[in-house]
């Protein structure tokens, strides 16, 4: 999240302004399962909530997986991913915003292990 703080001097002319970024928490569980040795399942859900100033929001991901360890180092999946964003803005200024983005589908990978 990018993150603005501005100052105004009051002795004299100047003006000061900062930009930082920094992590936001998310709450996740995360698993795997191994159904025998070369087929695996995974999934994962994440949710994320904020609640700054004028902002709230909150972000949902869920990816659930099938996986073949088709050789020593080779791996082949497919599964379903799912994510859904809502960011709403209420300020002071009158200006009302609202973001809501969903997007869900298949997905096939490869994966190689070192």
């Amino acid at each position: 999240m990018d993150f603005s703080i501005k100052r105004d001097g009051s002795g004299g002319s100047g003006r000061e302004e900062t930009d930082f970024a920094f992590p936001l928490p998310v709450i996740g569980l995360r698993g795997s399962f191994a159904l025998t040795p070369k087929w695996m399942i995974r999934q994962s859900f994440d949710y994320f909530y904020v609640n700054f100033g004028d902002y709230e929001g909150q972000l949902v991901d869920f990816l659930a997986a099938v996986e073949w360890n088709a050789l020593k180092h080779l791996g082949l999946g497919v599964g379903y991913n799912y994510i859904q964003m809502d960011l709403d803005y209420s300020g002071s200024d009158n200006f009302l915003s609202e973001i809501d983005l969903t997007n869900g589908g298949v997905l096939a990978y490869a994966k190689l292990y070192f």
